[in-house]
């Protein structure tokens, strides 16, 4: 299995690199990574606290944030200087689901 580090360049053959899910009710939404290293968290809504409960959330600018990681890739956390790449990656992700809001009309006015 290859391990990689948190830097996503981009140069990947796959196609889209943020796709947003929903379970089957409707009632939890996904924000999946796509290229490496490739992860799927779930988007939680402000007044959720469950997220609190993973080792990892991250707060967005719209009020949501995304939690419950499960990583696909295996990640070398322990590389330099790792605290970067993952508030890259992750600032990203925001991005992401921000033009996914704007492109469907939900952003805040």
């Amino acid at each position: 299995m290859a391990t990689f580090r948190l830097k996503s360049d981009g140069r990947d053959e796959c196609r889209d690199e943020w796709l947003v899910a929903e379970n089957v009710s409707g009632k939890r939404q996904y924000l999946v990574h796509t290229r490496a290293p490739r992860f799927v968290a779930e988007i939680l809504e402000e007044d959720d606290t469950s997220a609190i409960l993973g080792p990892l959330s991250y707060s967005l600018a719209s009020g949501q944030s995304l939690g419950r990681f499960v990583w696909i890739d295996r990640v070398a956390f322990q590389t330099h200087p790792v605290e970067q790449g993952l508030l890259d990656l992750l600032g990203r992700a925001g991005e992401a689901l921000a033009e996914y809001d704007r492109r469907l009309g939900l952003e805040d006015d």
